[in-house]
């Protein structure tokens, strides 16, 4: 019924935008990454819809890309996967990881996605690899069209259809402050808080010398050339609490302090709803040195 929907953002929740055309506000449910994605309020948009219709439930989906969409619609031809259930799973991969982890029959992948378990994920491979030829063909369109359009942003090295990210180029954003994370998904992880409204910057990857992975083959020599060029007063290193992930932080801190840069490591600790006496020593460790003044 609606091909597509463009108009005014008004406003932005954690599953769903309001968007305003000639003076009706239409609510549409999107994923997480569709949301993060779609910019700020008050900016004109578009976004691909699906009408979803149920005896008990009339909805209305949205979508940045065909390519989301058209996942969207194979994933809700596959039987016991409704709509809430296909935007949970977009929200926590991407439709081009999630195409490729499907024609590859990558399990441990889907996995990945809370509420898939190993024979759900098999189930929904399975499913979908025996789709009608039209559907097979759609599918493979999505994944074709996503891996040509996808490539790094040319500031923040994260994954992005366009020359610079939607991150990057939103003037609202303080590009004094950087976070440094290891993947992309740690910038969509972020982006879910909705506190951080600083700037990124994607190694994809941290140091391994044992995998063979030095400082040359990450995204640190394009950090750098940011930290030269523009007016950064703080980077949050954000990389994982491993130990590859404080040897990359560590090694980072040596390149950035002579530059007179402020430096900041993620806090760890005790999570929130945790008992203590459930914690092993290490994380107790970090949770007091990280402690706050109340």
């Amino acid at each position: 019924m609606f091909a597509y929907i463009k108009g005014t953002l008004e406003e932005k929740s954690t599953n769903y935008v309001v968007i305003e055309v000639g003076g009706i506000g239409y609510k549409i449910f999107m994923s997480n990454i569709s949301i993060n994605e779609i910019g700020e309020l008050g900016n004109k948009v578009k976004v691909h819809t699906h009408y979803y219709v149920r005896e008990d439930n009339i909805s209305l989906y949205g979508f940045n890309s065909q390519e989301e969409l058209r996942m969207f619609e194979l994933l809700i031809s596959v039987s016991g996967i409704g709509a809430k259930s296909a935007i949970a799973m977009l929200s926590q991969i991407s439709s081009y990881d999630f195409a490729l982890a499907v024609i590859s029959n990558d399990v441990s992948k889907l996995v990945k996605v809370p509420g898939i378990g190993k024979k759900t994920a098999q189930r929904l491979a399975y499913s979908i690899l025996e789709q009608p030829p039209e559907r097979a063909k759609a599918f493979a369109e999505a994944l074709v069209n996503a891996r040509e359009k996808i490539h790094f942003c040319s500031v923040c090295q994260s994954l992005t259809d366009l020359e610079v990210c939607q991150i990057c180029s939103d003037v609202a954003r303080d590009k004094s402050v950087i976070c440094v994370v290891e993947d992309p998904r740690d910038v969509m992880a972020f982006e879910r808080t909705r506190e951080y409204r600083g700037v990124y910057h994607v190694l994809h990857g941290v140091i391994s010398p044992l995998d063979g992975i030095g400082p040359e083959q990450l995204k640190i020599k394009e950090l750098m050339t940011r930290l030269s060029d523009e007016g950064v007063k703080e980077v949050i290193m954000a990389t994982n609490p491993t130990v590859e992930g404080e040897a990359t932080a560590s090694y980072l801190s040596r390149l950035i302090k002579p530059m007179g840069i402020k430096i900041s490591r993620l806090a760890y600790g005790i999570p929130v709803g945790g008992d203590l006496e459930y914690a092993d020593e290490f994380t107790l460790a970090r949770a007091l040195e990280g402690r706050n003044e109340i």
